[in-house]
């Protein structure tokens, strides 16, 4: 519950402390009070968007802070709106994101205002009430969890269809590194041992030349050794020893002290005589160091870097080299999905079918007893349990293998890839009118443009006529077509997969409307086709957006006001601009059918 709300700096309130207390608490107030101000502070709260409009007259930034308790903890959200820099948004201190606070709203708050019947108008919300009467929310939820898997693997397939132009060139060389470190059969410590060896070679004859000079002044024949000079000294001290035997320890060291060195002149000379003068085993430790050096420069680190580096690429290649194996696997896995999709997608339509006339004579039951017994009130659903993967299937596999059949038409596996495509496709179409059809009939009679090649060119413009009511399903639509979702919302990925779409249409070399002869832009032919529906007025904010390339000049001006997204003419032409003949609009979480067979 909500337990505080305090506003600083918000519409009109410069500050306001409002207390809650359990249970049922109403606010109350003429016109103006500011009840509605309140209500929308706690929406920002929960993640809606924030205006600098909205801070009061005379203020830098608006501070809104709620403490709400959920099973007993407490939670500080604070949103704060700045003139002049980015708004901030607190959990319990901590910097959030609206994102964040709206993922936490949902579960908080629920804000109802007056009008809320205008979501009766959403497919998603009818659904929504259709599923709640008929109880059917486990098997919503087992169809969503369905489809998102589906949707998982298909984008790993689609990473792995993108990947294969790349992935030979990447094998090859990732043998080639692999091979090349293999070759040289590391050690992680061979370069020290290397360098202490090579050192030796380097100086063979100074290490010889002084282990000889030293042998020579302890035991040589130079004149003053001292191994000799020690036994001279040894013999003196024998005969002191006999006058005074006190003196027998130091006669013993000094024996000893003799021994010593003569032990360590004899191990010089061996030494002396074992050095090696290999000038070809120099030049091979020389030639091994310089191969280390450029391991290591090129791969980066020591060499047992190297060697980490080596066993990383080694497994990489691996992957790779199996992929084919995955996408094998990942197709029969896909299948499998599929199927047990279709099976809940089933069973959730059996579920909405079985309730919709239950559905239909609760609310008219209602409806009489509110003194409209007049109204009509009908459930018509439709069932198309294939639609939605053989659409999003045909979209992804047409966008990937139509270029390259205009590039090469003799590309066996291309064009048979195109009819699985369009069998798909067809599988997938159900049957209305398209406004790239219209607009592709007239450019058809007039410039003689084959039909197929005009649909195309209106085809994007067409989706972004319908993008404000189809968002989510060309969100699907960009994902079969490979695009990454960037995270920013059904409306920017919808259009994301529109771009895409218009890519596709220059790819394939379809001519635009100034290359055909056209002079009129889209905008012009969208507001003449309205004036032909609803003459009083004409114009759309989108028409503005479908304007030609530059190279297509207008000699018609768009007339009249602009019309608002959402108004009556707006929706005529929303209506006539389903995208089904072209890219089937998807039937959302394959709903049921309808028992008259209407849609």
């Amino acid at each position: 519950m909500l337990r505080r709300l305090r506003v600083e700096e918000y519409a009109l309130i410069d500050e306001v402390v409002v207390e809650f207390g359990r249970g049922l608490n109403v606010l109350t107030g003429e016109t103006g009070a500011g009840k509605s101000i309140l209500v929308d502070s706690l929406a920002l709260l929960t993640g809606a968007r924030a205006y600098t409009d909205d801070i009061r007259e005379g203020a830098d930034h608006a501070t809104i802070e709620g403490l709400f308790e959920v099973d007993g903890v407490e939670t500080v959200v604070r949103r704060e709106i700045f003139r002049d820099r980015s708004n901030r948004c607190h959990l319990d201190g901590n910097l959030a994101t609206a994102r964040m606070l709206k993922e936490r709203g949902e579960a908080w708050v629920e804000i109802h205002g007056q009008h809320d019947d205008h979501l009766l108008l959403k497919r998603a919300e009818q659904r929504g009430l259709l599923d709640a009467f008929a109880a059917a929310e486990p098997l919503v939820e087992r169809v969503a969890v369905s489809a998102d898997s589906v949707r998982a693997l298909e984008r790993e397939r689609a990473d792995l269809e993108r990947a294969e132009s790349e992935r030979s060139a990447r094998i090859e060389w990732l043998r080639s590194q692999v091979e090349e470190i293999e070759a040289a059969e590391l050690d992680a410590d061979e370069a020290d041992r290397l360098e202490i060896e090579a050192t030796r070679l380097r100086h063979a004859a100074e290490r010889q030349r002084t282990a000889g000079g030293v042998w020579e002044r302890l035991e040589g024949a130079d004149e003053g050794a001292v191994v000799p000079a020690l036994a001279a000294l040894e013999r003196r001290l024998e005969g002191l020893v006999e006058l005074d035997p006190d003196l027998a320890p130091v006669l013993e060291r000094v024996s000893s002290a003799r021994y010593e060195l003569q032990d360590i002149a004899r191990e010089l000379l061996g030494y002396a005589d074992s050095v090696e003068h290999d000038p070809g085993r120099l030049a091979g430790l020389e030639e091994r160091r310089d191969l280390l050096f450029r391991l290591e420069r090129k791969h980066g680190g020591t060499v047992a870097e190297v060697v980490e580096r080596g066993d990383a690429m080694r497994a990489e290649l691996e992957a790779l080299e199996a992929s084919s194996e995955r996408a094998a696997s990942l197709d029969r896995e896909i299948a499998a999905r599929r199927e047990r999709l279709e099976e809940a997608a089933a069973a959730l339509a059996d579920a909405r079918e079985a309730h919709a006339d239950r559905l239909e004579d609760a609310v008219r039951g209602r409806l009489a007893a509110l003194g409209m017994g007049e109204g009509i009130f009908q459930v018509a659903i439709s069932r198309q349990p294939l639609a939605d993967g053989m659409a999003l299937y045909a979209i992804s596999v047409i966008s990937r293998w139509l270029p390259r059949v205009l590039v090469d038409g003799s590309d066996l596996e291309a064009r048979e890839q195109m009819m699985v495509g369009s069998l798909s496709a067809g599988i997938s179409m159900k049957g209305g009118g398209a406004a790239d059809h219209a607009f592709a009939h007239a450019v058809n009679a007039l410039f003689h443009v084959h039909h197929g090649a005009a649909v195309a060119r209106f085809l994007a413009d067409a989706m972004e006529l319908s993008l404000p009511h189809l968002a989510e399903r060309f969100a699907d639509i960009a994902r079969a077509l490979g695009i990454a979702d960037p995270g920013d919302g059904a409306l920017a990925f919808g259009r994301a997969g529109i771009d895409a779409v218009r890519d596709l249409v220059r790819r394939c070399g379809i001519p635009t409307l100034a290359q055909v002869g056209v002079r009129h832009t889209l905008g012009s032919a969208v507001n003449h086709l309205l004036r032909c529906v609803e003459p009083r007025q004409v114009g759309s904010p989108t028409c503005g957006r479908l304007q030609e390339s530059p190279g297509a000049t207008s000699d018609v001006e768009d007339p009249g006001p602009r019309v608002d997204l959402g108004s009556p003419q707006h929706e005529v032409i929303r209506r006539a601009a389903p995208t089904a003949l072209a890219f089937p609009c998807l039937s959302p979480r394959l709903g049921p059918r309808s028992k008259q067979g209407s849609p």
